[in-house]
């Protein structure tokens, strides 16, 4: 089973992902924070990353290269 890590501040989008992605095997991993998303990318490799480019106080691009090093 593929994971799909997404990261956004944004609650309503996890569940709005999963149902898009309900026809694939894949299962969608939701994280609020660049801390949150460190951890779930610790707990398995995700095979996608769907990053929000505004999260609350962190800019998505700005923690881009940080979830690339990890």
């Amino acid at each position: 089973m593929s994971t799909v890590l997404l990261i956004d501040d944004e609650p309503s989008m996890a569940p709005l992902v999963s149902m898009c992605l309900e026809d694939t095997d894949a299962s969608v991993v939701h994280a609020e924070n660049l801390a949150a998303a460190l951890a779930e990318a610790d707990r398995g490799s995700p095979r996608v990353i769907l990053l929000d480019l505004s999260l609350g106080p962190e800019d998505g691009l700005q923690i881009l290269p940080e979830l690339r090093a990890h």
